[in-house]
Parts: structure tokens; sequence; C-alpha cells
């Protein structure tokens, strides 16, 4: 057998899985999508956590929020990440 030969899987499932995968087949790209966005998601917290906190003076691992505003930003992003690789990252049968 090679890599791009068709091959015939039998698999049981229950219909709310059927009726889960076939719109994953219908939204694949969108899917696809959100997974790239999602993937960039921790590299977007580390560049704003940069400029959220700074080190404490004297104290190894503290660190002090010095802008409320990027702190949000972060807060949000951990968030949506969180949740949305949880609903793009379920097993597809």
């Amino acid at each position: 057998m090679k890599w791009g030969d068709t091959v015939e899987v039998t698999v049981k499932m229950s219909m709310e899985e059927f009726r889960e995968f076939m719109e994953y087949q219908a939204d694949k790209e969108r899917y696809e999508r959100d997974l790239v966005r999602i993937r960039r998601i921790p590299e977007a917290m580390a560049t704003s956590l940069r400029f959220a906190v700074e080190p404490v003076e004297g104290k190894e691992d503290k660190y002090k929020i010095v802008s409320q505003e990027h702190m949000a930003d972060v807060m949000e992003m951990v968030e949506e990440f969180a949740i949305k690789k949880q609903k793009t990252t379920r097993a597809r049968c």
C-alpha cells in the first residue's frame, strides 16, 4: 500500500458524532483557518505579555503589571484560546 491509495474504512459512531463529522466535512476550510489562527495565539499572547508585565527588582520570578490594557488583551486571548481550542480539537472519526 502506498501513500494516497484508497482504503475503505468502517466506523461505528452515534448519530450525533456522525452529524458533527458531516458538519466538519462541510466546514473543513473554516476549521482549518481557525486552527491556523489558534496556533498563532500563543505567540500573540507572549508579545502582549512582554508589554503587560515587568520583573520586580530584587525578587526572583516576580512580575508586576505595568499595562492594564495589554494584560486585558492577554487575558482575552487566553480565554479565546481555551474555548476555541476545545471546539477545534475534538476527535473526528
